[in-house]
């Protein structure tokens, strides 16, 4: 081998292995817009910005810790106004500048990830002035809210390729936490959940909290009865190959030849021929029926595709008076003719019918009957 060929052999070997460890470009901040009660029957919009980046590591995506940020409205200083005799007896029965430590923990997603959501927790403080009114009433002015980013994040990219992408998660994807009085465990209805405490005065500790979710109130500044659920916008996208990784190490003695990674082939709309690819579930969700579910599943070009597929929660879930366990919702055999992408029916289990009306993060499992398991997580009901 000559040395100008050995020398190409390494550059290009060199560049291969960059772009394995590639970073995600940075994301600008991204309003992920929450509608937020303090389960008394009213919502108010929560306008929460979230900041992230992230690098390519193989098939996985190094995501340092989210940053939120948050613009008060008016409704929050009206909550808390309304609760300002319990704050002037928590904090030491004086008016004045008021601090309270805040607990955050936000449910996170990666689509097309075969990771399951995470849990990532922050903290913070809550600030206001506190008015006294006379006669025991008060109010709150000039409220900020401050938030530690959260810690850094490892999510799998899916096998099948395509974009990569993470965001706050739907309601109920947040598991069971330590988030009450006290640090008693409360079970979220959202995917957010902010906690203020403060310990001392009359009240010997106080907190106050809020449950979060995708969405919106019909008044942005003023508590509402009404809300509309939202999905969140992506915090960090990063697009993946179809086939990704850091380079095999060669055997003493011989010269690495990169292969280039193929480009990834968009996802036809079902029923579309597709000339070439890899076995990958195109379902964007899912809906459970009333005793199946139907999952698009897309077959390359070649042979037919056939196998078995699973569905299980994502996460540990309690039906009835059982423990908590990762549940097997729904199964069954699949055949998708090669080149299409076509529907697949997957009976519920006993689980299944009990959950069928939840809102959860379930995983799809295809087992081809040759070749390799392909997951992915999706937004159920």
């Amino acid at each position: 081998m000559s040395p100008r060929t050995r020398l190409l052999i390494v550059a290009a070997a060199s560049a291969a292995v960059a772009a394995a460890a590639a970073p995600a470009a940075q994301a600008a901040p991204v309003l992920s817009n929450n509608a937020c009660t303090g389960g008394d029957g009213t919502w108010g919009t929560l306008p929460l910005q979230l900041e992230a980046s992230g690098t390519q590591n193989g098939r996985n995506l190094e995501v340092g810790g989210i940053a939120p940020s948050v613009t008060i409205p008016n409704w929050l200083e009206a909550k808390l106004s309304a609760k300002g005799f319990e704050i002037w007896s928590a904090t030491g029965t004086s008016a004045g500048n008021k601090t309270f430590n805040v607990d955050a923990w936000m449910a996170v997603t990666g689509e097309n990830s075969t990771d399951a959501p995470k849990v990532l927790k922050t903290t913070g403080a809550l600030t206001f002035k506190l008015n006294d009114l006379g006669g025991f009433k008060f109010s709150v002015t000039n409220v900020a809210l401050s938030l530690q980013p959260s810690a850094a994040t490892s999510w799998h990219a899916a096998d099948a390729g395509g974009s990569l992408d993470i965001a706050q998660g739907a309601a109920g994807t947040l598991p069971q936490i330590p988030g009450g009085q006290g640090g008693a465990n409360v079970t979220p209805k959202g995917s957010l959940w902010i906690r203020g405490t403060v310990v001392g005065g009359l009240a010997n500790g106080y907190s106050l909290t809020i449950d979060c979710q995708p969405g919106t109130s019909s008044d942005p500044q003023n508590l509402t009865s009404i809300y509309t659920p939202g999905k969140a916008p992506a915090i960090l996208s990063s697009a993946f190959a179809a086939v990704a990784g850091p380079l095999a190490t060669p055997a003493p003695g011989t010269a690495a030849t990169p292969t280039p990674a193929p480009v990834a082939t968009p996802e036809p709309a079902t029923g579309a021929t597709q000339a070439a690819g890899a076995l990958a579930i195109a379902s964007p969700s899912l809906k459970f029926g009333s005793a199946a579910v139907l999952v698009n599943v897309t077959c390359p070009a070649g042979a037919d595709c056939t196998g078995s597929a699973t569905i299980t929660s994502a996460k540990k879930l309690k039906v009835g008076k059982g423990s908590a366990k990762v549940r097997k919702l729904a199964a069954g055999s699949y055949t998708v003719k090669a080149g299409t992408t076509g529907p697949i029916k997957l009976k519920l289990s006993a689980d299944g019918k009990k959950l069928k009306k939840k809102a959860l993060i379930a995983t799809v499992t295809l087992k081809p009957t040759a070749g390799s398991a392909v997951a992915k997580n999706l937004r159920a009901n």
